[in-house]
């Protein structure tokens, strides 16, 4: 399955629900159930009015994120803004605990994420290659790698909601392959080379609690899927993004044609 690689999360196109983006459209949806959610799991205990202040708050992010605009922008595009012309480079740099790494993965910032992972993660100058440091503190500086880890992560796999999206900040010229959890006790398992996603690897566990998945993956409509067993399951694909219903303790894979 040879895909495109690296779709920025800022120069995503939106398609139009019922006159709004996709963008208004997932926000308000997960407004709605965070709201309803919050509403019925806190009432008995708050009691109506200050539950329904809770919910405002609830909500309050998720709107903000589909419909607010600052300068002209929505606001997931402010932040990348924000990243381009108001951080000076003290704020980005690598050492010890400072995550700006993590940040341009989460943004789709492939070449500032890989530039930012490649210095956090190269090897100390000391006997031991993880001695990093000294940041703020002392050597070892844990906290050096483990942002490293983390950022290299975000790179690998990102979730929103109950959307898995493998390779999410992968750069391009970079193969590899990964084995990371994702929300709801779902192991993913991932390889790519040359460009190519080589096959995508769903384990959901028992007591997961999900009854399908959604990957985004550019190229989805020439994937098929199949369970443990090499039997076809069905699937609805779109140009970049497939689901299919899962059923827990089971296995599926995900190929291209």
């Amino acid at each position: 399955m040879e895909i495109k690689i690296n779709k920025e999360i800022r120069d995503y196109t939106e398609s139009v629900f019922f006159g709004l983006s996709l963008r208004q459209f997932v926000c308000a949806l997960c407004a709605i159930a965070a709201s309803v959610g919050c509403y019925f799991g806190l009432r008995n205990t708050l009691g109506t009015e200050i539950t329904s202040w809770v919910c405002v708050f609830v909500a309050a992010p998720f709107a903000a994120l589909g419909f607010v605009r600052y300068n002209g922008m929505p606001l997931a595009k402010e932040a990348v803004r924000t990243w381009n012309r108001e951080l000076g480079d003290d704020q980005k740099n690598t050492v010890s605990w400072h995550y700006g790494n993590i940040i341009a993965a989460r943004l789709g910032l492939v070449k500032e994420a890989k530039a930012m992972n490649t210095a956090k993660l190269r090897n100390a100058d000391r006997r031991f290659p993880a001695f990093w440091g000294p940041g703020h503190d002392w050597t070892p500086d844990h906290n050096w790698g483990g942002t490293g880890m983390v950022g290299l992560q975000e790179t690998a796999l990102q979730t929103y909601g109950d959307t898995i999206q493998p390779f999410a900040c992968w750069p391009s010229d970079w193969d590899g392959s990964f084995k990371l959890h994702a929300p709801k006790r779902t192991l993913v398992e991932a390889k790519l080379e040359g460009r190519r996603v080589e096959f995508v690897k769903i384990t959901v566990e028992e007591g997961s609690g999900r009854d399908s998945v959604e990957l985004l993956l550019p190229g989805a409509s020439r994937c098929s899927v199949y369970d443990e067993n090499g039997e076809p399951v069905p699937s609805s694909a779109g140009s970049d993004r497939i689901t299919f219903d899962v059923s827990a303790g089971s296995i599926y894979y995900v190929v291209g044609h």
